[in-house]
This record gives C-alpha cells, structure tokens and sequence, in this order.
C-alpha cells in the first residue's frame, strides 16, 4: 500500500514548460519539475497535491525537449512554445503526440493544463481519440467540443494556468472517478 487513499488510480498530469526559469544554465542539470517558475509553480504545487492522493506523473511539453517526464533532468533553455508553427515544429523535431498517446494509455486520466494552441493541435492530431478519461482546463473557446465527448470534463482556464476553484473540481471528479476504477 502506497499510503495515498486513492493508488489504484493513475493520473497524468500534462502541461508545457514556462518562460521563467528558476535556475540558470550553469552547472549540472537538475528534474524539470524543478526548473520553471511563474506560472508553472501553480501546476507544480497541484501536481504534489494530486500526488498526496493518487498515483501521479507529471509531463512537461518542453520546448526544446519534446514530452519529457517532470523527474528527468535537464539543463535550462531559451526557446519555449507560443505559436502553432513552433507546435508543429517540435512535433517534427520531437513526435512528442507519440509520446503524448503512450503516456495517456498508461493512465486512468490525463489532465491537461495547456494553452488553447496546444489544445487545438491535439484536436486536430486525434489525442481526445483515446478512451481513458481527460480534464482539460484551456480556454472557453473549446467548451462545446469537450464537453459533448463522454470521456471529456471541460474547465475554463483560471488563475495562472488552473485556479483554485479548478483544483478543487479536479480532485473531487478523480475521487469519484477512483470509485469506478
């Protein structure tokens, strides 16, 4: 027994790397997890939470490595993902969507803190395809689309990338989902 009440359900929590980097480049590379700050603190400290109770991983779309685990250490880098074409782009140089359905075919449900260009490349690319369960917290202008799939929960993006109010939806949908596991 892992001494979390819910370890038979396993979450992947997915978001992408931020522009604030808490360490610099120098020295030996650190877990990804720890690198970025700013608004990826929030999903970081959520992370932790939903770890408290459920067996979880934490992904990160890394700019500069594809889909990488939040415990693998990297050094600190400069270009990080804004636009469709640099999504494109890292896919090309990374197949991170690869990546991305083998992490999610692992798990119970995968919740995604991503920005709505994330969001609408994965539409297009088939991940909401898959059967498992998937929170996506993004923006208002993907509501009806998830909403009408059964295995979608749709949130409007708050706070930096999830809000309180978010987190604390998340966490009781998953304990309701783990009476179903």
């Amino acid at each position: 027994m892992s001494g979390r009440p819910y370890s038979d359900v396993k979450i992947l929590l997915v978001t992408n790397d931020s522009r604030v980097f808490k360490i610099n480049g120098k020295g030996d590379p650190v877990p990804a997890r720890d690198i970025y700050g700013g608004r990826f603190t929030e999903v970081r400290r959520f992370g932790e939470r939903l770890g408290d109770k459920f067996e979880t991983t934490l992904m990160i779309i890394s700019g500069k490595y594809g889909l990488i685990d939040g415990s693998r250490s990297i050094f600190p880098y400069e270009n990080t993902i804004e636009t469709r074409g640099e999504i494109v782009d890292l896919e090309e140089g990374t197949e991170f969507l690869a990546g991305s359905r083998e992490a999610m075919e692992g798990h119970d449900c995968t919740i995604l803190l991503l920005p709505k260009e994330f969001i609408r490349f994965l539409l297009e690319n088939g991940i909401f395809e898959i059967e498992n369960t998937i929170i996506a917290v993004t923006s208002k202008d993907f509501e009806f689309f998830l909403e009408s799939r059964s295995n979608c929960l749709f949130l409007e993006r708050r706070g930096a990338r999830l809000g309180r109010m978010n987190a604390t939806t998340i966490i009781d949908f998953l304990e309701d989902l783990s009476k179903d596991v």
